[in-house]
């Protein structure tokens, strides 16, 4: 069984309108709801490849009730934490020249619901925090907000590897040849990513060795990839511990920015070169 966490999930409500009028009574020709959050697309998705899977997160009020009947409709099964307060969001975007879109806010959980949803969390296997860990580090792909590295990122790592394996001299891909910068690009970002999580990780256990060491690797790659999800350490982490998880929030969510304009800023070559050493990888 695969679950999926959608903290703030939505109903979303399109409208198509044959001839938007602004300031005034529109008529919309048709209108779809259904349900809205990566961790329910992921449930649908998985649904529709024949896997089975739970949906978890927050839910409340009359609109809460309407996500977890469409989820079930779906052939998910909901696992929703409901909330004594509020009421699960509705996002309506209009279509018509164009698109409109309108985020509601979420409701807000309160310490003992959001303890209940990371006990959820918790009753995770090894394997599965692993995997989560995983999927959590690669992000998104470019252009999106998602933390972590992106998937081209993870994709030219993996074509490069490749490239390494066979002994050819260029990486390619679909008959193009990716320049030798962009794997650079992609090392280094990984590099760093890997280098912030491992010291981070290393630094909590130092100063809090009680804690278990999936769930201090689970609370840093959740912080740094702008996540969201705990195992229910975080009220028991340190002020120390607390300002590395801060800080990491802050480097997940300009890291990547900062990185490509860092890359792609143009640089001009040495007027020497030095001499080449070789040394053995692998």
């Amino acid at each position: 069984m695969i679950l999926t966490v959608t903290c703030n999930p939505a109903l979303d409500c399109t409208m198509v309108l044959s001839a938007p009028l602004a300031g005034g009574v529109n008529r919309a020709a048709r209108q779809t709801i259904r349900c809205g959050g990566k961790g329910v697309n992921v449930s649908a998705m998985l649904r529709a490849l024949g896997l089975d899977s739970t949906a978890t997160g927050f839910s409340a009020g009359f609109t809460g009730e309407a996500l977890e009947r469409e989820v079930r409709r779906m052939g998910v099964f909901p696992d929703f934490v409901r909330l004594k307060t509020g009421l699960t969001r509705v996002n309506v975007k209009l279509r018509g020249e164009g698109e409109t879109e309108v985020n509601a806010p979420g409701p807000a959980p309160d310490e003992e619901e959001r303890s209940a949803l990371a006990a959820k969390t918790a009753a995770l296997g090894d394997g599965s925090k692993l995997l989560t860990m995983l999927l959590m580090l690669i992000g998104g792909s470019p252009g999106s907000t998602a933390g972590g590295i992106k998937t081209t990122t993870l994709a030219v790592l993996l074509l490069s590897a490749a490239a390494s394996l066979l002994h050819t001299h260029e990486t390619t891909v679909l008959g193009r040849r990716l320049e030798q910068e962009a794997v650079h690009r992609a090392s280094s970002v990984l590099t760093v990513y890997l280098t912030m999580a491992m010291s981070a990780t290393i630094f909590i256990c130092m100063v809090q060795p009680h804690l278990a060491l999936t769930d201090v690797l689970f609370e840093v790659f959740s912080a740094m990839d702008t996540v969201g999800m705990s195992t229910g350490v975080t009220r028991d982490l340190s002020s120390a511990s607390r300002l590395v998880i801060t800080a990491l929030m802050y480097c997940g969510r300009v890291g990547s920015l900062t990185f490509a304009l860092m890359f792609t800023e143009r640089r001009r070559p040495p007027a020497v070169q030095r001499p080449v050493e070789k040394i053995l990888v692998g």
